[in-house]
């Protein structure tokens, strides 16, 4: 479905036919990623600036989940600074989010991006110190910056 979506606030517009690519049509895709940051960040200002927000746990899980679809999209489209961006906003919004963390740290590890990688899940695992997958993920990290050419 990635072809036909496009960002719409908070959740995905199905378009009828697939969008160009970026390389296509660079100017389109300028204008979704201009109106989708815009939105986001102004969202994330109105309920970071919220008292109820901050007590509310299903609220950062729930908006850090849409925006890492926006930036999953983002990734699909090799929109590489737009999708780290979104998922910076994920992290942002649910620090304690394990699929916000893992997916930018894994996004990292693509990019071979070891330090920012090791950095996140560290910074992660305090958060998260009993969930043993964040153990393995920072010695898969360290052991393919090892094996580094």
């Amino acid at each position: 479905m990635y072809p036909y979506l496009r960002p719409a606030g908070v959740i995905m517009k199905l378009e009828t036919e697939p969008l160009p690519t970026p390389h296509q049509d660079p100017s389109l895709w300028h204008a979704i990623y201009g109106e989708d940051k815009a939105y986001w960040d102004n969202l994330i200002a109105d309920l970071l600036a919220r008292e109820s927000f901050h007590h509310n746990a299903t609220a950062h899980k729930t908006f850090a989940k849409m925006r890492s679809v926006t930036a999953g999209l983002y990734l699909y489209r090799n929109m590489i600074p737009e999708a780290e961006y979104a998922f910076r906003q994920a992290i942002e919004l649910a620090p304690a989010s394990t699929e916000a963390s893992f997916r930018l740290a894994n996004f990292y590890l693509d990019l071979r991006r070891y330090d920012d990688a090791l950095a996140l899940m560290l910074a992660y695992q305090n958060l998260d110190a009993t969930n043993p997958a964040v153990r393995d993920f920072i010695d898969t990290i360290e052991t393919r910056k090892r094996e580094e050419p």
